[in-house]
């Protein structure tokens, strides 16, 4: 297992980030991935998961999937997006038309999707979270975990997603959540990338690592769920100063003040907030990848994005 944090990712299970029997997404028809879930291996294939949203980031976590031998089923809101999915295997709305594995499917009726559903990710934008939440909280099974990878602060109420997953969902449903520097179209293309999960509840965490590990594609777990929260929604707050910083054309003094100092601002609002200062620090905070601090990092290309 692995744990994220201020110092380098640690593999307990002694193997190097790219396994000879994982799968990077487009190999679904050569193998059929193991995933070990509550300490015994299952075959990808058994498990199913039913993703709510079908934007960029929803859409790149089912290719993820797929790509393991997951049975995927995307919830989208109109009828011709479904049938894209399942018939043209493209969605029209996310990552630019890219082919989609065989074993995605899509359906707009989310009770269809979850009555089978081993996991659900939830990733809808967080301003419509609790509306979205709210009309389908009925039709998910009891037991199934929920991990969110949706993040920001709901404006209404100033409440992080895991507030407002709780509020909705109830104190008794498994949650995790999941951070950190990963655009959609790259994990959808399997290039290498890193986030964190977080959940009080350790063996959901470790399930979900293991459910999305690949060739390229690594989790890493934390308990400070409160820690990844703050540093997912502050640091775009820093990446958007960060390319406003660049396209003004400010220089590299103002932009190392602002990071620098934004960093250090997050860090104090996670403590007051109750999580740990260490997981500024992390995948979901400001963890070095690059020489701009990965801008709090990895929410900003300067060259393609500012």
């Amino acid at each position: 297992m692995v744990s994220d944090g201020g110092g380098p990712p640690v593999f307990s299970d002694a193997s190097s980030w790219l396994d000879d029997d994982d799968k990077v997404p487009g190999e679904i028809e050569k193998k059929d991935s193991f995933v070990t879930l509550g300490g015994t291996q299952v075959r990808a294939s058994t498990i199913n998961v039913a993703i709510l949203g079908s934007g960029n980031f929803g859409t790149a976590m089912g290719v993820l999937l797929a790509g393991k031998g997951v049975n995927v089923t995307i919830v989208v809101r109109k009828a011709e997006v479904a049938d894209a999915i399942n018939i043209e295997h493209v969605n029209p709305k996310s990552l630019g038309g890219l082919e989609l594995p065989h074993n995605i499917g899509a359906c707009i009726d989310p009770a269809a999707a979850f009555c089978c559903a081993d996991f659900i990710f939830h990733a809808v934008p967080c301003q419509f979270s609790r509306d979205v939440l709210g009309k389908v909280k009925g039709m998910m099974p009891p037991d199934v975990p929920v991990i969110c990878m949706t993040k920001g602060i709901e404006t209404g109420t100033l409440q992080m997603m895991s507030e407002v997953m709780t509020d909705v969902l109830g104190p008794d449903r498994p949650l995790a959540y999941l951070s950190g520097p990963s655009f959609a179209m790259e994990i959808a293309q399997g290039m290498a990338t890193a986030v964190t999960i977080a959940s009080t509840d350790r063996d959901l965490g470790y399930d979900t690592m293991s459910m999305l590990k690949t060739r390229n594609f690594r989790g890493l777990y934390t308990n400070d769920v409160i820690g990844v929260e703050v540093c997912g929604a502050i640091k775009n707050v820093i990446a958007i100063a960060a390319g406003m910083c660049e396209g003004l054309g400010l220089g590299t003094n103002a932009m190392a003040a602002l990071v620098t100092r934004g960093c250090s601002e997050m860090r104090r609002l996670t403590q007051v907030m109750g999580g740990e200062d260490y997981t500024v620090f992390g995948l979901s905070g400001a963890r070095p990848h690059g020489p701009k601090l990965g801008c709090t990092l990895g929410s900003c290309d300067f060259s393609a994005r500012a």
